[in-house]
């Protein structure tokens, strides 16, 4: 008799907990203030952001497969070519991936020479042996074409803003800034919600100051050099503005990188960090220090010095060169 009673006991103990616990959680669920229209479109953009990232990591673990080279790649282009006439008939999303792989082999074919010259400008400065590799002309107005052409006809393909801003980026190394702004241009107003749309825009922020200051360059008809500091005492550097200019463009990303992250720490962080750097023959950044700033946060400013530092510019056949550089970096969202 007692067992029983003690069994039913156990039970009704057991009912009551699971009766606590649901109220106790119950409650809060319907008292929970409803959210604002802000919260709600927050929430949306957040998970857009969400599901372009998990996007672009899929596409980029797609696109990490081995890429055809000589015969092999022409070979793919004829084909992908030959694929694409047949999509003059008929408009389909695989028409679409038709394109997009056409001007990822556009853009291989173009950077082959290039490859090839970085191994052979590595080996002729591992031994010092033969003539020094010229570096060519590369061109990536098919690959450009292509992609414009793919924006125009499937604006919404989801491999499009990486496309663009990946191109972009080789097109400003390359020195073809004007193909780059149209890229660029595209992409911050086709996808304006894309991961890649914040380091676009600073990218064209930094063509057009590199457009004020040439204006700024054309009206005067003799510019004077800037005289180097006390680390060299060569008056003028052989060093281009132009080779310069390439190697920044190159590290924006990584400093955009830096400002969204203290971004996120900061908010309404923005400003101009002016960065006096020194340039040896060799290309290594052998002094780097803040002179002006805007931004009033010292880390920031700690950090893209020390990211300027670490930047290694294009070799110079000089003894002794050092070219001094000021730069202002202009961080906005």
């Amino acid at each position: 008799m007692n067992n029983v009673l003690g069994l039913r006991l156990r039970v009704v103990l057991k009912v009551a907990v699971i009766g606590v616990l649901f109220c106790g959680t119950a409650v809060p669920i319907f008292s929970q203030k409803p959210k604002s229209k802000q919260e709600i479109e927050a929430q949306i953009r957040e998970l857009d952001r969400k599901k372009q990232q998990e996007q672009t990591n899929r596409m980029k673990a797609a696109d990490a497969n081995s890429h055809p080279t000589g015969q092999e790649l022409e070979a793919a282009i004829t084909k992908y070519e030959q694929l694409l006439n047949g999509c003059a008939v008929k408009k389909s999303d695989r028409c679409a991936d038709v394109m997009y792989t056409l001007g990822s082999l556009y853009y291989d074919r173009a950077r082959e020479p290039m490859e090839r010259f970085n191994n052979e400008m590595k080996e002729y400065e591992r031994t010092g042996r033969g003539q020094e590799p010229v570096r060519p002309n590369v061109s990536y107005d098919e690959t450009s074409e292509m992609y414009l052409r793919l924006s125009r006809e499937y604006p919404s393909y989801p491999k499009l803003p990486e496309a663009l801003y990946v191109l972009s980026h080789y097109c400003l190394v390359a020195g073809q800034l004007n193909t780059a702004r149209t890229l660029l241009t595209q992409l911050v107003q086709r996808f304006p919600n894309s991961p890649r749309a914040s380091a676009a825009q600073s990218y064209l922020n930094e063509l057009a100051r590199m457009d004020m200051d040439n204006n700024i360059n054309k009206a005067r008809p003799e510019p004077n050099h800037e005289k180097l500091d006390s680390l060299t005492s060569n008056p003028t550097s052989v060093r281009s503005r132009a080779s310069i200019q390439r190697i920044v463009m190159q590290n924006m990303a990584a400093l955009r990188y830096a400002y969204n992250k203290r971004l996120r720490e900061k908010p309404g962080l923005s400003g101009k960090i002016t960065v006096k750097f020194a340039i040896d023959e060799f290309g290594k950044v052998i002094y780097a220090q803040v002179v002006a700033s805007t931004m009033a946060d010292t880390e920031l400013e700690t950090i893209v010095v020390s990211k300027v530092k670490d930047w290694t510019f294009e070799y110079v056949d000089k003894p002794g060169d050092v070219a001094e550089v000021t730069y202002p970096f202009t961080f906005s969202q």
